[in-house]
């Protein structure tokens, strides 16, 4: 067989989700009051306090022995002001969240995280995205109910956008799932005739 470790037997590579794992955003943090520079907050977590001090230009993150320094990109907004954003320590992508993995922060694509939605198998995430849809025009509509009236207050060319997208999705969705149902029955018959 392999060499020892060329399996997958001892590695955990499974793709974890965004929400399995410790987030950083900075709009929550902007809020919160934490960006004005010389600021240092101290929160309790796990074994060790972690401090921020916040810079202009930097965040530096320590929890014990271990220090991270985060760079800060301020963007100009168009109307005025200036919305902070975190530059990843491991490429040059600017995010609003930061993932802590393997005790280092880094953006999601850096941390190999998933969103729920990208493990599903596609046909579930089509109705997914079918039943948000019809929820747009009814809260209470499904796959199954006739589409809802217009809603007041919606523009009718959004209403016919949305109409036009929903039929689009479960036109698609019927043709899959007959093809599943049909594939189930001839897996049936071939284990049925066969006993």
């Amino acid at each position: 067989m392999g060499a020892l470790g060329s399996g997958r037997w001892l590695r955990d590579d499974r793709h974890r989700r965004v929400h399995e794992v410790e987030q950083l955003d900075v709009r929550q943090m902007r809020r919160d009051g934490w960006l004005e520079p010389g600021t240092l907050v101290r929160i309790a977590s796990g074994r060790l306090p972690r401090e921020y001090l916040i810079e202009r230009e930097s965040i530096i993150v320590s929890e014990g022995l271990d220090v991270q320094e985060i760079a800060l990109r301020w963007r100009a907004c168009r109307l005025g002001g200036e919305r902070p954003a975190f530059v990843c320590p491991y490429c040059p992508h600017a995010v609003y969240l930061l993932y802590r993995r393997q005790g280092r922060w880094s953006c999601r694509r850096c941390a190999r995280l998933r969103y729920e939605s990208q493990l599903m198998p596609p046909l579930l995430r089509d109705i997914e995205r079918a039943n948000r849809l019809r929820r747009r025009l009814d809260p209470h509509s499904c796959l199954m109910l006739p589409l809802p009236e217009r809603p007041a207050g919606m523009h009718g060319h959004t209403y016919q956008r949305l109409v036009a997208q929903i039929v689009a999705l479960e036109s698609g969705l019927k043709s899959d799932v007959q093809a599943q149902g049909e594939a189930a029955r001839e897996y049936l018959q071939a284990v049925v005739g066969g006993l």
